[in-house]
C-alpha cells in the first residue's frame, strides 16, 4: 500500500482474512497522522467506507468528524502537503507517495 510505504512510521493499517482460513488478505482499517489531525479509513464487510478526522493532542483524540471520502483525502493532501512544507523528512514521504 503506498501510504503504509510512504509514510511507515505514520501509517497503521490493519488486514483480515478475505474468507476463513484464506492466505488472501484485505484492508479492513487505515490510520494516518498528519500533523494535529488523525484520518482513518473502515471498511466493512460490505465495502462500504466510513472516514473520519479526528482532532489528536499528544495521541489522545479530541474530537471525530465523519466526512465525505472526497473531503477526506483533500484533507489528509493539504495536512501531508502542510507537513511537507515545514519538514524534509516530510517533503520526501509526500514525493514517495506522489511517484
Amino acid at each position: 500500500m503506498r501510504l503504509e510505504n510512504a509514510l511507515p512510521a505514520q501509517t497503521r493499517v490493519s488486514r483480515k482474512a478475505k474468507r476463513f482460513l484464506s492466505g488472501a488478505k484485505v484492508v479492513r482499517h487505515i490510520e494516518v497522522d498528519a500533523g494535529e489531525n488523525r484520518y482513518s479509513l473502515t471498511v466493512d464487510d460490505r465495502g462500504a467506507v466510513e472516514a473520519t478526522r479526528s482532532a489528536a493532542v499528544r495521541g489522545i483524540v479530541l474530537k471525530n468528524d465523519p466526512l465525505p471520502l472526497d473531503e477526506w483525502i483533500d484533507g489528509l493532501a493539504r495536512d501531508l502537503s502542510d507537513q511537507a512544507a515545514t519538514s524534509e523528512q516530510g517533503r520526501l514521504a509526500l514525493e514517495r507517495l506522489l511517484l
